[in-house]
């Protein structure tokens, strides 16, 4: 059996027949293995088999010649060319590759340093240099030791030395693939002329996302930077550092190994649908069910002085029922614990504490799955307070906490409820969900302040635009557009519509504002169709709208490579394949779960938006679709839609597969 990593793709060729690969982008064609023969007797078993052990020597020199550094190649499978190992015997190519990018991996076999090495039990060291071996190997475990290593530290790094200054484009990290994914959080890529690396500038943006198992994670220096040494480091976070390989890509050679001068090049841009920061995007803490003691948020902000007004802000989403006691925000002093708390009782509803004391804000309207904006304030001189979800005014009072004060120098932890400083937590006290825009002012806003653009504000006394946010456990910290949903139960079309267990999986699914990732176990809550060339579904917007960006929610109980090489259009016309297409097309294989922003750059008008597949037949599943307005621009508003034609553009082509069994 062939082994694969998760950015390495198999192809099986039958005799006699031919067939393409290809890449996307700036990526070229990278020959992993090549076999001609047969060594599995499943595979392209129509005609005779006699034999199961026979393989052409010269295989892999062929398709190296025909592909290696090609973007694209096209194989005929005939003992003309390849000879024939095993006559009387039907016989394939295996064909292993990968898709890497294009350009000069300056980092290669260069002197590398880590802020410390890990040694196996049983004396293997796994050291810097092995994630600049040109081996893509992911695993440790086994006996393989493929990758570095640190000790569990606090920030730790790797840098390599490239030997003299180069112009970098961008860095391509490869992510442990036999476990531990998750490590690879919240790090920082570094590039400049000093060896000392904190004194050299950040390449691209801070990488917050979880990245999974054998995962490849490119960063763009945009623009591109000048420099001799590259560092790795994690930020924020006492964990292990492993990289499995590290490639550093230049855009032109500059100087000489002794020489210190460097001409910069226009900026490469970085692709339309990346997902981690972007300029425009807020910070966004998810805590997952089940609920946990270990999953919460520290922000690394405490207040200067004490407080005898406030307001406080967040924007939530949860699954939850609010029949669950949860902290949501507490922050707590040696002095008290609850000095000021934003908490769910069960069956009560949301209640604030001020220095100990409470009130119950009554049953809030956010148990809905969606996002909403919450705003709590208060004052010393009468305990005055007020709620607001989402600009509205819900509920009032006074005298809570009269003539008291919420003191200085605590504690603020998101999604627990604190008994001790930085303690205390219990698991029926957790919150799961997600929380964002957790900002604090020393004075009561007017509502006209708090109806504003929650998305925009910026507490005086603690912004969560700067705040520094260490999570833990399986607490995950990535970026979103903030805006308005533009999508929401509107209404849907898509090519077709497959039944599971009786249950239509219709297009409908996609906007229902439930955030749900799984169909297996009655679930039933993604779309589905039926497999089939360049599927298709639509939304239509019930009036004209400037489109900023568009979220897609795969899959998340299996299957998350069915949403690989997608296009999304935006435009006036109903007949989709007419409008213009938002973006790039998104060419990467998407987790299980995973959410992909693709923005349209620049904005397009339009009232019908639309997701297919290009040049494959494959079922396409989508679990939320979110569409982003800039500006609307023609409210008018209907209640039908009209089929759109299933026949898609046929300009896409890659190679085929000849088997699609009818799993869901």
């Amino acid at each position: 059996m062939t082994t694969i990593s998760r950015d390495e793709h198999i192809l099986h060729i039958c005799e006699r027949n031919s067939d393409s690969i290809s890449c996307q982008g700036d990526e070229v064609i990278q020959i992993v293995s090549a076999n001609y023969g047969r060594t599995d007797p499943n595979v392209c078993s129509n005609n005779p088999v006699s034999v199961v052990d026979c393989l052409s020597p010269t295989t892999f020199q062929t398709v190296q010649s025909i592909c290696d550094n090609q973007q694209s190649c096209t194989l005929d499978v005939t003992n003309a060319v390849f000879g024939d190992p095993c006559d009387g015997t039907s016989k394939y190519l295996e064909v292993l590759y990968r898709c890497t990018l294009s350009g000069n991996n300056v980092a290669l076999n260069r002197v590398t340093t880590q802020s410390s090495t890990y040694i196996s039990y049983n004396g293997e060291v796994l050291g810097a240099e092995k994630a600049v071996d040109g081996v893509r190997g992911t695993f440790i475990d086994g006996g393989a030791y493929a990758c570095t290593h640190t000790n569990h530290e606090h920030q730790p790094w790797w840098k390599v030395d490239l030997a003299g200054t180069y112009t970098v484009s961008h860095v391509s990290v490869l992510n442990r693939g036999d476990c531990c994914g998750e490590r690879l959080r919240n790090f920082m890529v570094r590039v400049g002329p000093d060896e000392d690396f904190l004194q050299n500038d950040q390449c691209g943006e801070t990488y917050t996302d979880t990245p999974t198992n054998g995962q490849t994670v490119t960063v763009h220096c945009n623009p591109p930077m000048a420099g001799r040494y590259v560092s790795i480091q994690l930020v924020g976070r006492a964990d292990v550092l492993t990289l499995c390989e590290v490639e550093v890509y230049e855009t032109e050679v500059t100087t000489p190994e002794d020489t210190t001068t460097s001409t910069v090049v226009p900026a490469e841009a970085s692709p339309e649908w990346t997902t981690h920061s972007s300029v425009g995007y807020l910070q966004e803490i998810t805590f997952p069910a089940p609920r946990s003691v270990s999953n919460y948020a520290k922000l690394e902000k405490t207040m200067a002085q004490d407080l005898t007004s406030f307001t406080l802000c967040l924007q939530m989403r949860t699954d939850m029922s609010s029949s669950s006691d949860a902290g949501v925000v507490s922050y707590a002093v040696q002095e008290g614990d609850n000095e000021l708390l934003i908490y769910n009782r069960a069956g009560e509803g949301l209640e604030l504490y001020v220095q100990g004391n409470s009130v119950s804000l009554g049953a809030l309207p956010v148990w809905d799955g969606e996002r909403h904006a919450v705003c709590a304030t208060w004052r010393s001189t009468d305990g005055a307070w007020l709620v607001f979800v989402d600009g509205v005014r819900y509920a009032s009072g006074s005298r809570l906490n009269v003539g008291g004060k919420v003191r200085s120098g605590g504690t603020w932890i998101l999604a627990q409820e604190q008994d001790t400083v930085w303690g205390g937590f219990e698991p029926d006290q957790a919150f799961s969900g997600e929380l964002s825009q957790v900002n604090l002012w020393d004075r009561v806003l007017t509502p006209a302040e708090i109806g504003t653009d929650s998305c925009r504000q910026h507490g005086n006394v603690m912004d969560w635009a700067t705040t520094d946010i260490n999570v833990f456990g399986l607490a995950t910290s990535s970026e979103y557009r903030c805006g308005h949903n533009l999508a929401l139960n509107r209404m849907t079309t898509q090519s077709s519509k497959y039944i599971f267990n009786g249950d239509d999986l219709g297009p409908e699914k996609a906007v229902d504002g439930l955030r749900g990732t799984a169909i297996y176990g009655g679930a039933n809550e993604c779309t589905q169709t039926d497999a089939e060339y360049q599927p298709w579904w639509m939304v239509d917007l019930a009036g004209t709208y400037t489109v900023s960006h568009v979220s897609v929610l795969n899959r998340g109980d299996c299957c998350a490579d069915r949403l690989r090489n997608f296009m999304v259009r935006v435009g006036p016309d109903e007949d989709f394949l007419q409008n213009a297409q938002c973006g790039d097309t998104y060419t990467d294989t998407p987790a299980n779960g995973q959410t992909i922003m693709v923005h349209c750059n620049p904005h397009i008008e339009g009232r019908y938006v639309s997701i297919q597949l290009v040049g494959r037949v494959e079922y396409l599943s989508l679990c939320e679709v979110e569409v982003y307005g800039a500006e609307e621009t023609s409210p008018e508003y209907t209640t039908t839609s009209t089929e759109v034609p299933a026949e898609a553009s046929t300009e896409w082509t890659t190679h085929s597969s000849g088997c699609y069994a009818g799993q869901l």
